[in-house]
């Protein structure tokens, strides 16, 4: 991973958190292992049903999603990145 690609991803995971936070979302300990090392990621999650996702007043075949993944028994926690208002296209563009 270069310098740039890193710095990136760091910003990406101090905006997620940050946004988390801000809405009193905080991840102190697994809720099904009481472990406390957690990784945040980002990824699309794709509708796996026939009809689309309701995503505000649209209807999305792919949800822009912040995954928070407890680093001991695996436990995914999803978050959708446009509820936390974070636009992870337009720092890339920066």
């Amino acid at each position: 991973m270069t310098s740039k690609s890193t710095e990136q991803s760091r910003k990406k995971l101090s905006k997620i958190t940050k946004a988390l936070f801000n809405r009193n979302v905080h991840m102190q300990q697994c809720p099904m292992c009481d472990e406390s090392e957690f990784s945040v990621n980002t990824a699309p999650i794709y509708n796996l049903s026939k009809s689309e996702t309701p995503i505000g007043n649209e209807y999305k075949k792919c949800v822009p999603s912040a995954l928070i993944t407890c680093e001991n028994c695996g436990l995914m926690l999803q978050y959708s990145l446009e509820v936390l208002e974070i636009d992870l296209d337009e720092e890339e563009s920066q």
